[in-house]
């Protein structure tokens, strides 16, 4: 990408927040501004009224998760490069970020002169991404995959699989199929058994080899 020249750090923590903000100011050739924003509402403000260049986005905010930031502001018009930084190396976080368009996650743990190191390798076409995650993709995309087409489900399953494949949680999964969440519970823990698996990516991955996705 070009040289980054306005950046939103969107961060509740205010300590981290000044840091990150100065320590990015610092540490990357070309920045004119950082932005900084304790919310989702505050980071919608400045990405809509400024022209950003790169947001660095933390997970958990007062009002909601920074991820439902990324389907708007990675997509055109605005084509805006957005970093996970946050301290989850949950896997359902992980390939959710991937998947709505974020160009890298880092996490928090590392020194903060790393991670300024990984946000200055984007410009050079370098994703940023902390050791343990890219370890985390490779593993994912090399482990043998058991084949669902082997493992026979309900109707009431392969209707519950595609909308976790969708996105749904267990309460609106119920609210869709007129059920409670304590049987789409069951449900699920059935469908994870069948076909060998044990995340929600991985659900979306058996999904779409069904065909249900």
């Amino acid at each position: 990408m070009d040289d980054i020249k306005k950046i939103l750090v969107v961060e509740d923590e205010p300590a981290v927040l000044e840091l990150l903000a100065l320590k990015v100011k610092e540490g990357l050739a070309g920045v004119e501004r950082v932005y900084k924003a304790t919310s989702l509402q505050q980071a919608r403000t400045v990405l809509e009224a400024e022209a950003i260049d790169m947001a660095l986005i933390d997970i958990n905010l007062p009002d909601g998760k920074g991820l439902a930031l990324l389907p708007t502001y990675t997509a055109p018009p605005f084509n805006i490069c957005c970093i996970v930084l946050t301290a989850h190396d949950d896997d359902d976080f992980v390939f959710q970020s991937l998947r709505q368009g974020a160009s890298g996650y880092l996490l928090k743990n590392e020194p903060i002169d790393t991670i300024v190191g990984q946000l200055q390798g984007i410009v050079n076409g370098v994703p940023p991404l902390s050791p343990s995650i890219s370890r985390k993709i490779l593993h994912f995309f090399n482990k043998p995959m058991e084949t669902p087409e082997q493992a026979v489900l309900t109707k009431r399953e392969e209707e519950v699989l595609a909308l976790l494949a969708k996105g749904l949680n267990r309460a609106e999964i119920a609210q869709v199929l007129t059920l409670s969440p304590h049987t789409i519970a069951g449900y699920t823990k059935t469908i994870y058994q069948k076909l060998n698996i044990s995340s929600r990516v991985e659900a979306t991955h058996a999904a779409i080899k069904l065909g249900l996705s």
